[in-house]
């Protein structure tokens, strides 16, 4: 069963991120941009998704 999402899974949340970025695209990327990528992420920004099920640009449409 696929539950929401709630503050409490936002650490989880941002460490999936950052290691998909690190993952995929490594070799795609420099190493600079992908350290100026994952510093660009703010985990504080998840709880306006979560609170609102308002999913940012970055997540593929089928999520909605």
């Amino acid at each position: 069963m696929i539950r929401k999402a709630t503050k409490e899974d936002i650490a989880m949340i941002y460490q999936a991120h950052v290691s998909s970025i690190i993952e995929l695209c490594t070799g795609i990327y420099t190493p600079a941009q992908i350290i100026a990528w994952i510093q660009a992420i703010v985990p504080d920004n998840y709880v306006q998704g979560i609170e609102n099920f308002d999913i940012p640009y970055y997540f593929p449409l089928l999520f909605r």
